[in-house]
């Protein structure tokens, strides 16, 4: 474990969707933008150094999912087995990742509950393109440190719609990114 500082702020956000909401590229996007990885299929479940030159020195690793819990739930194990061994990464920013649906309530709950114990700050993020009956529930049913949604209208089909789509999300993950260095300045 590193050294803690002497005021020590710890992150989780988790983002909130079903499928083809943005997810996964919004996370490939920041992995690019913070820690200079540019990947098109993404390793799941790791953590990255932080080497985004406006990044503070307090901001040195993320922890990103890459993947929604549901679909590699074979292979992570049990929810508390995931979210614990996400946390025991030691990241300073730590971002994982859920469907929306009836089945992944309980998950969701353990995603809360299991990083507040810790002493995490747990924020939910919800896309724009999806933000439903589901997710307004989901945002209500929790106290999270904070909600924030990513602005991800849906583009209208076309040639160039996973063009454009894909750009908008790189735009948000760049807002997001900043967003995070700003706040990690006073970590």
């Amino acid at each position: 474990m590193k050294q803690m500082a002497n005021l020590l702020s710890r992150q989780v956000f988790v983002l909130i969707g079903n499928n083809n909401t943005g997810k996964t590229s919004f996370q490939r996007h920041l992995l690019a933008y913070l820690c200079d990885q540019p990947y098109q299929k993404l390793p799941t479940g790791r953590t990255w150094d932080v080497v985004h030159q406006d990044a503070p020195r307090r901001f040195e690793k993320i922890f990103l999912a890459n993947r929604s819990f549901q679909e590699k739930r074979s292979e992570w194990g049990p929810i508390d087995d995931y979210v614990n061994g996400a946390l025991d990464q030691d990241a300073d920013v730590t971002i994982l990742s859920s469907h929306a649906d009836k089945g992944s309530l309980q998950d969701i709950q353990r995603m809360f509950e299991l990083p507040i114990a810790r002493g995490y700050n747990v924020s939910v993020i919800f896309f724009s393109n999806a933000f439903g009956t589901a997710e307004q529930d989901i945002s209500a049913s929790h106290h999270w440190n904070e909600r924030l949604v990513i602005n991800n209208p849906p583009v209208k089909t076309q040639e160039t719609q996973q063009e454009k789509i894909q750009n908008q999300l790189w735009r948000r993950a760049i807002e997001f990114s900043n967003l995070l260095m700003r706040r990690a300045i006073a970590w």
